[in-house]
């Protein structure tokens, strides 16, 4: 069937590139197939990590790694980053399938690329889908990508993510399916360095065919790596434990470093306490003493060795896990104070469920991913047939009502959107070939949160690009855009001068037409309130208080200054400049006519079309580039 298989071949470290040619029996000889592999070993775990406090400020260091490919560090502290991933910026996007490709990294969810499309069925994996390209900039070790669409109606819940190779090819990374909502995360299963990433929209339903799509905003997370070997980290009371890991160019990690605690403050955990259980069919029912240590905040019941509940110390000691699968069960309970000081565990409590049949789904985990608004899961097989898909379900509240949210065959799934804050209930349940079904698991919760720093706001008004801005009023208005929710400082000359809280969903203000308005022609203001209305009078309108000013009567080619509340108008032949409030200013462009006129943004310039004598040449039509006040004047075109 042509194919061939050539085994064995030695890979040199680093680099190893393959050509492939085919000799046909005439002599005849194809052109080359090229492949790329890149060997490359893990850095070593990283050595002498050291943690040292004073007050609640713990200092890290640790010994640097001699490896030529290394990129950095990761460092964690009771499991979790110390530093979570980044948001890529700089993003370029672009496309071959039709329009403003470019909006999906513009931070603007208002705006979109749409996509009008006919895709191919789902399963062929159709070379004619659309295809978004995302220009990273630089190297970077993509972790996940957060898609975010205009609506649940004009989302697809089936994308492919690939990455270009250092050989040029496209690696396919990770691929979603039937996930469709307003917005997700994409998780990748293994982080991959590259500069650019390639998203192939597939068709919303597996059948294919015409649909109407909408991507409002793509982001990056990409791990964040330090290079120094040492870091300072302020922290609360309670024994924290530390680890560092290097990274190479081939986005590989090392072990993790020997571990280093130090102990901040109440270090004292509480006392263990002890475990009793009871097993009912394939329901276990565990009841513990109270620790003696007068500061336990709660406990936490495991499951062979996995978290299952949590209890507060006021709260009942006592949790039914039910829908247990076959098999052996041991329990333990450990204790926390305020500062997450752990006891030591309790008692081991051992109990087996026989029976047959598909087993109850165990280990269900939830986490929170850093970047937010979503949750991961995972659990494992239980004993009995082997299950052929598993039942998820979320509810509200631990007893329900639970609604079927996806049916994986793996033992994972990221649950996306969701909202941050809010507490979520999970139930898995088993079903092998036969349709037997296993019975839920005991419930498991997460609360997604944010702790991904927000990126920079991005300043709107006022601004004037790379010129300084002049102004007259002793206030301004500051607005801009920043991640919806997060409180935003507003600093001036490295002062907080005011703070205000991002809008967490887009608003809108409808403002009724008014016999006094013309509205034969409007231009709004860079600061979104104030309108000019240029009818058989130019007039300003305040849009908050319905205030109007008369400017004047017979004018003609009116606007704003780019980023101002001056009004620029022709009246009597002549430009005018009136500040708000203020009495107009006539330029001094002796101009003979004038067509056209725009001015720059630092409002030190004009740019006039029509007839114009330029030092003492005679008068001449054209375009020209003036100084405010008519010197130095120059022909940018003739016509």
């Amino acid at each position: 069937d042509g194919r061939f298989r050539i085994e064995a071949l030695a890979l040199a470290a680093g680099s190893n590139v393959f050509h492939v040619r085919v000799t046909s029996a005439d002599g005849d000889r194809s052109r080359r197939a090229t492949a790329g592999v890149r060997r490359a070993s893990a850095p070593a775990a990283p050595a002498g990590l050291q943690a040292a406090a004073v007050g609640h400020v713990v200092d890290l260091t640790w010994n640097a790694n001699t490896e030529s490919d290394l990129l950095g560090y990761r460092v964690q502290r009771n499991g979790g980053y110390v530093q979570a991933d980044d948001v890529a910026d700089g993003l370029v996007a672009s496309s071959d399938a039709c329009c403003d490709a470019a909006y999906v990294v513009d931070g603007d969810t208002a705006t979109a690329w749409d996509l009008a499309a006919t895709f191919e069925p789902l399963a062929q994996n159709g070379d004619t889908d659309p295809a978004l390209e995302i220009a990273l900039g630089n190297l970077q070790i993509v972790s996940a990508l957060d898609l975010d669409w205009s609506d649940a109606e004009t989302a697809t819940g089936n994308v492919d993510v690939y990455a270009r190779s250092e050989y040029g090819d496209w690696l396919r990374l990770t691929q979603l399916r039937r996930t469709s909502a307003a917005a997700y995360t994409l998780t990748l299963p293994q982080a991959y360095r590259s500069d650019r990433l390639r998203l192939v929209v597939r068709a919303p339903d597996a059948a294919g065919g015409y649909a109407q799509l909408r991507l409002a905003e793509v982001r990056v997370r990409t791990w964040h790596l330090q290079s120094a070997t040492a870091l300072q980290q302020t922290v609360l009371d309670g024994t924290h434990g530390y680890r560092v890991a290097a990274v190479n160019t081939a986005a590989q990690q090392s072990a993790w470093s020997a571990p280093a605690d130090v102990g901040i403050g109440d270090t004292t955990p509480p006392d263990a306490v002890v475990l009793s259980g009871a097993l009912q069919d394939a329901t276990a029912t565990l009841t513990w003493t109270a620790s003696n240590a007068a500061d336990v905040a709660r406990y936490v019941l495991t499951r062979n060795g996995v978290p299952i509940a949590e209890v507060a110390a006021a709260g009942e000691r006592r949790h039914v896990d039910a829908n247990l699968a076959l098999g052996s069960h041991a329990y333990e309970v450990v204790a926390y104070d305020a500062f997450d000081n752990a006891s030591l565990p309790s008692n081991r409590v051992n109990l087996t469920v026989s029976g047959s049949g598909p087993g109850v789904p165990t280990a269900l985990t939830v986490v929170a991913p850093p970047q937010g608004r979503s949750l991961a899961l995972g659990w494992s097989a239980g004993a009995g047939s082997a299950p052929v898909r598993y039942l998820l379900r979320r509810a509200a509240a631990a007893d329900g009502p639970y609604s079927e949210i996806a049916t994986p065959a793996a033992t994972s799934f990221s649950d996306a959107p969701l909202v941050d804050g809010t507490r979520y209930y999970y139930t898995v349940e088993a079903v092998d070939v036969a349709g037997n079904r296993s019975g839920a698991s005991a419930p498991v919760s997460g609360v997604p949160r944010d702790l991904q720093p927000p990126a920079p706001p991005l300043l709107t008004y006022p601004v004037a690009g790379d010129g300084r801005l002049h102004v007259t009023d002793d206030n301004s208005l500051v607005c801009g855009r920043a991640e919806p929710g997060s409180v935003v400082q507003v600093q001036r000359d490295g002062s907080v001068s005011a703070t205000a809280t991002a809008a967490a969903l887009a608003g809108y203000t409808d403002y009724p037409a008014n016999n006094t308005y013309l509205y034969s022609w409007l231009q709004i203001a860079a600061d979104g309130w104030h309108l000019l209305d240029n009818g058989s009078v130019l007039r300003v309108v305040d849009l908050r208080s319905g205030q109007q000013e008369t400017v004047a009567s017979g004018t003609s080619l009116a606007q704003w200054s780019a980023q101002g509340l001056t009004a620029y108008y022709l009246q009597d032949g002549q430009i005018r400049a009136r500040p708000a409030g203020r009495n107009p200013e006539t330029l001094p462009l002796q101009a003979e006519e004038i067509r056209n006129f725009a001015v720059s943004a630092d409002e030190s310039r004009v740019l006039l079309l029509g007839r114009y004598a330029a030092g003492t040449a005679p008068a001449a039509d054209g375009l020209w580039w003036l100084h405010r006040d008519g010197s130095d004047a120059g022909a940018v075109g003739g016509f």
